[in-house]
């Protein structure tokens, strides 16, 4: 009980003067037998309808939030650039002159409408990262336009615009391995049916040596005698 009466006498609210001298000359007048019972559960209703206020005023925080336009900067700087959240967001503060504080606390705030996640993705539709990362079925839209922050929004946009560039860099070494590979296996077919035109005879070990001597990486040797890297390290008398 004891518990109980503290944590009632901490959240009473602070009364003003102009109230609490109306209470001590109500309680003047009580006294005096010069107010009716009546006035006093009105003084009383009045009186817990203003300490329910107050503290329904000290409990209501303000809360920064991104508008949409300042969300939909930091994302099409992901789309574009690949950077992170933080960066992107680093943006807002130079076009709108915000602070630090308002940044950290308003990216983790959720947005101020519902749609707004949904509006900022519909609106990059014809960016052309963004449609190419729909063409080729790499962009989750729905997690991005059921995102509640901004900060959810744009990890979840650069995750995936990561994992897409990364994709697009290994097709791309890969097409340059298969166009090498191709003009190395045409080179050394040319070698090898020369070497037979002119009756040179060789095991495999020796035109390997051979190949090697002439500018031939181990790499392409492996690949053009279908065997390991470590096999032409071995044929050639080299330590492992």
């Amino acid at each position: 009980m004891k518990f109980t009466k503290q944590a009632k006498q901490n959240t009473t609210p602070v009364l003003s003067d102009e109230i609490k001298n109306r209470l001590d000359d109500l309680v003047d007048d009580i006294e005096r037998g010069n107010i009716s019972e009546s006035i006093v559960h009105a003084y009383k209703k009045r009186l817990s309808m203003a300490s329910a206020s107050n503290r329904n005023s000290s409990q209501t925080e303000y809360k920064p939030r991104l508008k949409e336009e300042m969300a939909r900067v930091a994302y099409i700087k992901i789309l574009e650039k690949g950077i992170s959240p933080d960066d992107a967001l680093s943006y807002i503060k130079e076009i709108w002159d915000v602070s630090d504080d308002f940044i950290t606390q308003a990216k983790n705030n959720t947005f101020p409408r519902a749609s707004t996640a949904k509006n900022i993705v519909k609106s990059c539709d014809d960016h052309p990262k963004q449609k190419s990362m729909r063409r080729e079925g790499a962009m989750d839209r729905r997690s991005l336009s059921n995102s509640n922050t901004p900060n959810q929004q744009l990890r979840s946009l650069h995750y995936q615009v990561t994992q897409y560039n990364k994709i697009k860099q290994l097709e791309k070494e890969v097409k340059e391995l298969q166009t090498t590979t191709s003009e190395n296996t045409i080179r050394l077919n040319t070698i090898e049916e020369t070497l037979r035109r002119d009756n040179i005879s060789m095991d495999k070990k020796d035109l390997c040596k051979y190949l090697y001597n002439i500018g031939h990486t181990q790499k392409e040797l492996a690949i053009h005698f279908m065997v390991s890297v470590s096999t032409i390290r071995r044929w050639m008398g080299l330590k492992e």
